[in-house]
């Protein structure tokens, strides 16, 4: 999962109805056997994938060329469809006024009820259903993912720490927290004493 590598199709068979987000750009769908539909996706360079296939609702946005589609369950209830684009658009912007442009043409989200987190992959990032203003933070850190492992990569399993700490850097700056690294034993090293 180290090694970026051409994505010429990834082909996606799913029951005909249900929506299809992958990892690149979406270059067309055809009718599959038995009710199915062939989805496929193509990437210039990714270093892994992600599919998600369901009943989702899909909206879509172009944010500075990039293609933003983002799909949710039938459960998510914590923020409105607009909240998560325009979250999305912000953090997206502090992150490339700090590293650069955006590493992907297309970005896929989902946010499903069942997580309560988020989970990167090049160009694809999945949430947990949550306030996106209210997390900021974690939506920030999972974009900034799209330069660290994503754009830089490096072996999340062996080395999970060099794309964490500085995806956290990233979103720590484009924030603009204050003192986001202050552990509390470092505050005060006094008060750990004889515990």
């Amino acid at each position: 999962m180290s090694e970026d590598f051409l994505l010429d199709s990834l082909e996606v068979v799913a029951p005909s109805g249900y929506e299809v987000l992958g990892t690149g750009e979406a270059v067309g769908a055809e009718e599959g056997l038995d009710g199915t539909t062939v989805h496929r996706f193509t990437a210039p360079a990714v270093r892994d994938v992600a599919v998600a296939v369901g009943n989702l609702g899909v909206v879509e946005r172009t944010i500075d060329g990039v293609r933003l589609h983002v799909g949710f369950d039938q459960e998510v209830g914590e923020a409105y469809a607009e909240e998560w684009l325009d979250q999305i658009a912000e953090s997206t912007a502090d992150l490339v006024d700090l590293l650069g442009p955006f590493p992907y043409d297309d970005l896929w989200v989902v946010v499903l009820s069942s997580q309560t987190s988020g989970i990167e992959f090049p160009g694809a990032i999945q949430f947990g259903d949550v306030d996106p203003g209210e997390r900021r933070g974690l939506v920030t850190h999972e974009l900034a993912h799209m330069w660290f492992y994503g754009l830089v990569g490096n072996d999340q399993g062996q080395h999970p720490w060099l794309d964490e700490s500085f995806a956290t850097f990233a979103q720590s700056v484009a924030d603009g927290d204050d003192q986001p690294f202050a552990h509390p034993s470092l505050e005060d090293p006094r008060r750990w004493v004889g515990r």
